[in-house]
């Protein structure tokens, strides 16, 4: 539950998807790709929320239009979810195939 509300606040501050708030970050399509691969082949760094447990694996910034319900935030996290973004669905977290990395 901590990592969640981490993650919640971080991205609070970035723009989901069209919106108005900072120019440097760019989302781009990952199709089942690690952010971290998605944003190099861009030439950018993947936005990152810190380290899972202190260990080199990082939590990157994702996006997924879960059942078209709208864009939601979520974490891609290499090298267990390198293929998904983990977003908050009902009461649970769920891996979402289909999803934006947030670059810059």
């Amino acid at each position: 539950m901590r990592v969640q509300l981490a993650l919640a606040a971080a991205l609070a501050a970035l723009p989901l998807l069209g919106g108005a708030a900072s120019a440097d970050v760019v989302w781009h399509p990952a199709n089942g790709q690690s952010c971290r691969d998605v944003c190099g082949m861009k030439k950018m760094e993947p936005v990152s929320t810190g380290a899972w447990k202190n260990s080199q694996n990082l939590f990157y910034v994702c996006a997924a239009n879960q059942n078209g319900e709208g864009w939601r935030p979520g974490f891609n996290l290499t090298p267990s979810w390198a293929n998904v973004c983990m977003v908050p669905y009902g009461k649970q977290e769920v891996r979402a195939s289909s999803y934006s990395c947030a670059c810059q």
